[in-house]
């Protein structure tokens, strides 16, 4: 009669098996995301927006709004380095500056500077037409668009005037609204 009556006994020596596998998982995955969270964040590819103050915001959605633009700049980007900026004053053409590309490059510096003297004279446009030539790659065409949104440090300051207090109001933006001019619908 040595048998228990609920069958044979459980030897119990206080181990057990633990599975971390789906924990390892886990927080490999954790690590991959905060490892490229923090690398955008060091290459400066993670922009943080400053919030724009109001009277450069209603000055931005006014000309927006508009239907009919009386000042209108165009950049074509050309294939041949070359950046031409066209100024059309109420439908003529008012003013051309050609920006030309140092030996394969184009000179961003000089562009630049030229977008931001036009952003001086005319404060209160927002939006350029930008034209691409047809063998004008991709990462040139985003270069060029990063020089005319936004004023660096270094720039003079760009101001508007505030409608409902005639204040001068300073706005880092230059020409945030690009426009592609040559494409096509397809």
């Amino acid at each position: 009669m040595g048998q228990h009556r609920y069958g044979s006994r459980r030897h119990d020596d206080g181990t057990f098996e633990l599975q971390l596998t789906s924990m390892i998982d886990i927080f490999t995955i954790m690590v991959f995301f905060l490892l490229k969270g923090f690398a955008a964040v060091m290459l400066g590819l993670v922009f943080l927006d400053a919030q724009i103050p109001q009277p450069v915001a209603t000055a931005l959605e006014k000309d927006r709004n508009k239907k009919d633009r009386d000042i209108v700049l165009n950049v074509d980007i050309q294939s041949s380095r070359n950046l031409e900026i066209r100024v059309s004053v109420n439908g003529n053409d008012n003013q051309r500056i050609l920006v030309p590309g140092k030996s394969d490059s184009f000179d961003l510096n000089r562009f630049h500077n030229e977008i931001v003297n036009l952003k001086q004279k005319y404060p209160e446009t927002f939006r350029v037409d930008v034209n691409p030539g047809e063998k004008v790659s991709y990462k040139e065409i985003i270069q060029v668009m990063d020089q005319v949104r936004a004023r660096t440090p270094k720039d003079p300051k760009v101001f508007i005037t505030d409608e409902a207090t005639k204040k001068q109001v300073e706005t880092n933006l230059l020409f945030p609204d690009v426009v592609f001019g040559n494409v096509m619908e397809g």
